[in-house]
């Protein structure tokens, strides 16, 4: 089996205009982005389109909002560009499966973007297991 490592991303700011250029380059790469579903992580996934990416995999708990991100960035960047695949990040087999259905689907993986996260009161330990250890 092949070896991959992606380029891990925890932070990630793109400019656009004409004051402003991104410091990586996008084109044609695939990206993984936890926490896709909403919010930052599909403000991060719109704009990563924006900027030619081939594809992306977005990996959510939350099944219904996935799945209507993929569809949403599908019908703005094109059929095709965008996967979506459930699975809590919590859970490091349900991750690392995740991980490989999307390296599968695009034959390939070249940067990861750990956006989810949970606030958890109740049960610190597992905001902790969610945010820090996977």
């Amino acid at each position: 089996m092949a070896r991959w490592y992606p380029i891990i991303l925890t932070a990630l700011v793109i400019y656009h205009g004409s004051f402003a250029t991104t410091a990586l380059d996008f084109e044609g790469k695939i990206v993984l982005v936890t926490g896709g579903s909403r919010g930052i992580g599909f403000g991060i996934a719109s704009e990563l389109l924006d900027s030619g990416v081939r594809g992306i995999t977005i990996v959510s708990a939350h099944a219904g909002r996935g799945r209507s991100a993929a569809k949403s960035l599908n019908k703005k960047f094109g059929y095709g560009k965008v996967i979506f695949i459930p699975a809590d990040v919590g859970d490091s087999n349900a991750l690392e499966d995740a991980f490989k259905l999307s390296f599968a689907h695009w034959k390939g993986l070249d940067i990861v973007i750990n956006n989810a996260g949970i606030v958890n009161e109740v049960n610190p330990k597992l905001a902790i297991n969610t945010n820090i250890v996977n």
